[in-house]
């Protein structure tokens, strides 16, 4: 039988290599679960911002910094006494993954107008989408982050 002894860490008592390691360690588990509302919620006061009203509103998207990448919406809306339908197409989730119907009789500049607030809320959607996924906490953050969570630590930054 062998008995070994081990130390246990808070974060702040870590050397700067194991809390980035830490930090960094965290982040390959985060799976993002609050990412779609977030992303919805904020595709919704984007809508609301251009006083679009809307029904059905379904956010896609696909943040790997990959071709095809990007975001976009669907649904049914009401922009300026005008009904919108856009149906998402294909395999990609971005701004020319959707076909975009008008009312009959809605003129072109008005389709024109719509489509390019359309493209702009989906850039905004994306680009919100990819910050979130880029964000790291600080060293600070992390240190307050762990003391809430009762967090300890082994000497190389593992979590115990």
């Amino acid at each position: 039988m062998r008995k070994e002894e081990i130390i246990i860490y808070e974060f702040s008592e870590l050397s700067r290599e194991s809390q980035e390691k830490a930090i960094e360690k965290w982040y390959e588990l985060e799976d993002y679960p609050f990412l779609p509302e977030d992303l919805t919620e904020y595709c919704k006061y984007l809508l609301d911002e251009n006083n679009i009203t809307f029904d059905d509103l379904k956010v896609y998207y696909s943040l790997s910094y990959r071709q095809g990448d990007g975001a976009c919406f669907i649904g049914q809306f009401q922009w300026k006494k005008n009904d919108i339908t856009i149906k998402h197409i294909g395999r990609y989730s971005h701004r020319n993954s959707v076909n975009i119907f008008f009312d009959e009789g809605t003129d072109e500049d008005t389709e024109i107008e719509f489509k390019s607030i359309f493209d702009d809320i989906c850039y905004k959607i994306e680009k919100d989408g990819y910050s979130t996924l880029d964000y790291r906490m600080s060293i600070d953050e992390f240190n307050e982050h762990s003391i809430m969570n009762n967090y300890e630590y082994l000497e190389n930054g593992d979590l115990h």
